[in-house]
This record gives C-alpha cells, structure tokens and sequence, in this order.
C-alpha cells in the first residue's frame, strides 16, 4: 500500500537525521499474552541500545532522547495499543509522528537516518475509499480511511403517488383520474422507478463529489439497486470503482470495514497487475520502466521514479536496500506501494521483486531497455 501523507512529509524532513522508529503489534487479543508487546519492545530497545555502546556520546544521547519520547507515548501499564497496528519516528531533533495502522505488523525498533518505512508498507494500510451500500429505499455513504469509517451522506427513495380526485365513493382498485389508459397500479409503479431513478441519480452525484482524486469507491447492498448505481457513476470513476456483494444494509460497521478493505485490495491487486503489463510493454519498446533493485536504484538516484510496486519477499529479505530506494523515490514525489500476495509472487518471478515507472530514462539504467529482463539485476 502506499504511503500516508503525514509520513511523506516526515520521510522529507528528517531523511538525513537520526531517527528512531518503532512498530508495534497491537493485534493480541489473548489476556495470558497482554504484556507480550511491551516485553518485544523493551527487548528491541535494548537490543539497540546494546549495539550503540561504542558509538559516541553524541548519538547516545540522541538514541536515549528518543526512547524517552517513544516511551511518553505508548499506552501505559498493560493496555494495548488499541489497534492491531502501531507505528511511533522520533527524530533526533524532537519531531515525533504516530500512526495507528488497521493490520498488525511485527514488533521492531530501528535506529537510522530517517524514518523506516517499509514495514509501513508492508502493514497494508488501507486507501481511503467511498462506501456506499445501496437498495431501492435509499443508500447510505461513508468514507473509509485507514481502517475507520465516517458517516458521509445519507440519500431516500422519496415517492409521492398522487393518484388524483375520485367522485363519489371508494374508486374500485385499479382507478386512476389523471392518465387515461393507465390503472392506479401501473401509475403508481412508473412513480416508483422515477423516484428510484432520482434516488440513484442523486446518489452518484454525492459519490462523484466525495470520490475525488485518486479515491476508490466500493458499492454493496441489493445487488439490483448497486448495478444500478453503478452504471449511474460518471466514467472516470468505472476504473476505480468495484461492487462488494457481501457488504448488506444490516452489516455492522466492523464487517463493513472488513469486507471493504478486503475488497479494495482485490481492486489494489488488480490494478497492480495492469500496471505491470504495461510497464513491460513500455521496456520493450524502450519506454519510461525499470525492473529490480539495481536499475531502480539507479533511476531514483537521478530522481527518474514515478511509481514503485515491491513484493513483499523482497521488502523481508532486503529490508535496507528497499528502504534505501524508497525514500530517495519518496523525496522526489515518487509513489511506492508493496504488491498483493498473487502479485508479489509474480515481481519475484518475471521482475527482481520490484518494479518501477520512470518519468524519464536516465542514462544509469543502460540503453538496452528494449526488454525487462535486460533490466533486471538482484
């Protein structure tokens, strides 16, 4: 998943200094086990503060300094972080960030210039979306950002049947006074589909106006009432736009958020997976992409990144390269993302483990881009 804002701008400040960087698994539910994420924890930070004895005083005190801001932090006593993830970059210089992350990630403290990131990439934080769950009463939006749902917009079916005056009493069923030719039944139900029709109307527009950007929208609910809408969503929203038929009107918000997020990262992966295909296509022909950590190192050293896509093998197995080529992306307004786990299989297979479009060709990468595999280099 890509990078949150907040740390892009940290990422750029503090690139060059020190910096302390903590995760924690947050995701134990078992009481027997509560403590266990303070143990790993104090286990990391002396495991750091072991290898820093001959270092200089300058930058133990700077290592001290931030585990004392680390420490002010972090929930006290045995309480839990309170989301599955958690993630706290305190700069040599006093800038501290945190970030709760919806899905665990492994206990680890690093100590380096600048903030560690892959981990964060790793811990699949989820893209904000707009939700909208959908029948022929009415829908309902929200908006999802890193694992939590906001209230967006609600939309009704509102339907006023006006069958018109009746002399006399009772009309038999079947009257109608105003069309002729039509019953009551038949006028009642086109009243019906038009308000249905303005609902869905409507309610495209609502997700139009929240869905800027680069926002996906996820659609569930009566399966007839969400085709509809999503036929009614205007076209440059159809790519990233993508139907959950297991997210129900009735659903709690915890399994809304659940199959949401599970459902975007299907979307994620798919889109990926595009992009790959026509970055191979491009190197064939000697376009803008590059593949594996050599030559993309290279193109991000000449500030030629636009866009990454990382397996997760390779993010575990060479933690400090990836890291190394992620921030230098990252300063440069690059965008880098860690693949699904289908994808993440095929990088390792056809392309290094990673993969990159460039805004430009730098002469670092080499002239015999006509093919990916010339361009990949373990």
């Amino acid at each position: 998943m890509s990078v949150p804002l907040d740390v892009l701008d940290f990422v750029k400040a503090h690139r060059v200094e020190r910096t302390l960087s903590a995760y924690l698994d947050g995701s134990t539910t078992d009481p027997a086990e509560r403590r266990h994420w303070r143990v790993e924890l104090k286990q990391e930070i002396t495991r750091l503060r072991d290898a820093l004895a001959g270092a200089t005083r300058a930058e133990r005190d700077q290592f001290e300094g931030c585990v004392s801001r680390l420490l002010e932090r972090v929930p006290p006593g045995e309480q839990m972080p309170g989301t599955p993830g958690w993630v706290c970059f305190c700069s040599a210089s006093g800038d501290v960030h945190t970030e709760a992350l919806p899905t665990r990630t492994t206990t680890l403290v690093v100590w380096r210039d600048g903030p560690f990131v892959v981990p964060l990439l790793s811990a699949d934080v989820a893209d904000h979306a707009v939700l909208a769950i959908v029948d022929w009463n009415g829908a309902g939006l929200w908006r999802l950002a890193d694992g939590r749902l906001a209230h967006g917009a609600s939309v009704t079916t509102d339907a006023h049947i006006d069958v018109g005056p009746h002399m006399g009493d009772a009309p038999r069923r079947g009257f109608h006074g105003g069309t002729r030719g039509n019953t009551q039944t038949d006028e009642a139900q086109r009243q019906l589909r038009e308000a249905r029709a303005r609902m869905i109307d409507a309610t495209a527009h609502r997700i139009a106006s929240m869905a800027n950007g680069d926002v996906c929208v996820v659609v569930g609910g009566a399966a007839e009432a969400a085709a509809a809408l999503v036929k009614a969503l205007p076209q440059g929203l159809a790519v990233r736009t993508v139907v959950a038929p297991d997210l129900r009107v009735q659903s709690p918000n915890g399994e809304v958020v659940r199959l949401a997020r599970a459902t975007l990262a299907r979307l994620n992966e798919h889109r990926q997976a595009q992009r790959l295909d026509e970055w191979q296509r491009l190197a064939h022909r000697g376009g803008h992409a590059a593949f594996g950590l050599e030559s993309i190192a290279a193109a991000a050293i000449a500030g030629a990144v636009e866009r990454i896509v990382v397996s997760r093998r390779l993010c575990a197995d060479d933690p400090d390269r990836v890291e190394d080529i992620v921030q230098l992306a990252l300063i440069d307004g690059a965008r880098v993302e860690t693949a699904g786990d289908a994808l993440s299989e095929r990088l390792d297979a056809e392309a290094g483990g990673i993969a990159a479009e460039l805004r430009f060709v730098p002469a670092a990468v080499g002239d015999d881009a006509a093919a990916p595999r010339a361009l990949v280099h373990r």
